[in-house]
């Protein structure tokens, strides 16, 4: 379960089923945006999804760990006692590289890759050379990345692409 605030405010939850072969399905995409998210309320909509699918086919439930989706999986758990309790390592690694932006240094690398990307974004002329000069090189990227700050795993592409450049072009 996943929750998320849209541009206008509307508070979209979504519901992925796992398989053991590790095929996503969305299962169900809620708008909660008229209710309270109380970890009763949470638990209730949990419970309704497991019910409708088949408690069996269930090993665990895994949400943010915002207090109310902590609760709502521990009231899971506590109803479904083969039902593991697990947070997201996703958004405890978002939680993670957010606060790590912060930091000086690290903030002012990412500006700088940001002022890169946005100067080949921006120019057709050099983009095209940009693009150019990596086939002709073979280097293995297909062009600089751009950062999205909602999207942790996109800041380690940006700067990922452009240290492979410079590493490629002093190596």
């Amino acid at each position: 379960m996943d929750g998320w605030t849209s541009k206008r405010h509307e508070s979209l939850y979504n519901y992925i089923v796992t398989t053991s072969e590790r095929k996503e399905y969305l299962i169900s995409l809620r708008n909660y945006s008229k209710e309270s998210h109380t970890e009763e309320f949470l638990a209730s909509e949990i419970s309704d999804v497991i019910e409708k699918i088949g408690l069996d086919k269930f090993a665990a439930i895994v949400t943010d760990n915002a207090a109310n989706c902590w609760v709502a999986r521990e009231k899971t758990e506590d109803k479904y006692n083969h039902i593991l309790n697990i947070r997201c390592i996703a958004h405890a690694i978002n939680l993670i590289a957010t606060d790590l932006g912060k930091i000086d240094d690290i903030k002012d690398f990412i500006l700088d890759c940001g002022k890169i990307t946005r100067f080949f974004n921006n120019s057709h002329q050099s983009s095209a050379i940009l693009a150019q000069g990596l086939k002709t090189m073979k280097i293995g990227i297909e062009g600089l990345q751009t950062w999205c700050q909602t999207r942790w795993g996109s800041l380690y592409i940006t700067t990922d692409s452009i240290l492979r450049l410079v590493l490629f072009l002093i190596g």
